[in-house]
């Protein structure tokens, strides 16, 4: 039986279940994903789209890991600030890093409109929120 997820936002609003089924048999193909989130489904399409045979291998339901538990929020999650990434690139290369994460939500928004994707998708942009050591705030 595969994983249900968990009760939550996304399982309370979301518009469908993909139906699945375990993987019983030898398959070829010339990728395998680990993991049917957002970043492991888009990596197989992407990869299809290039002409590759794509397997993708999830635990559970579809969006069981991350990806379901996240409300279907999606930022371009910067670990660390974009300038402390130049400084340990260097100029050219840390802003190409810099830019390519800028357009993560630019993939995610244009991938839903070429699939006709309905999510109900809304561009209103984040929060990254500070915290510091120090007795004011």
């Amino acid at each position: 039986m595969t994983k249900q997820l968990p009760i939550s936002l996304w399982t309370e609003t979301k518009k469908e279940t993909v139906a699945t089924l375990p993987l019983n048999e030898h398959v070829a193909c010339d990728v395998v994903v680990v993991g049917g989130g957002i970043t492991g489904l888009a990596a197989a399409i992407h990869l299809q789209e290039a002409g590759l045979a794509v397997t993708v291998l999830e635990t559970g339901e579809i969006g069981w890991g991350g990806s379901g538990r996240n409300g279907g929020h999606f930022n371009p999650g910067w670990k660390i600030d974009p300038e402390e990434i130049v400084a340990r690139h260097g100029r050219q290369r840390g802003e190409r890093i810099v830019a390519m994460a800028d357009k993560t939500c630019d993939m995610v928004e244009d991938m839903v409109n070429q699939y006709d994707i309905d999510c109900d998708m809304v561009r209103n942009g984040y929060v990254q929120a500070a915290v510091g050591t120090g007795t004011r705030c």
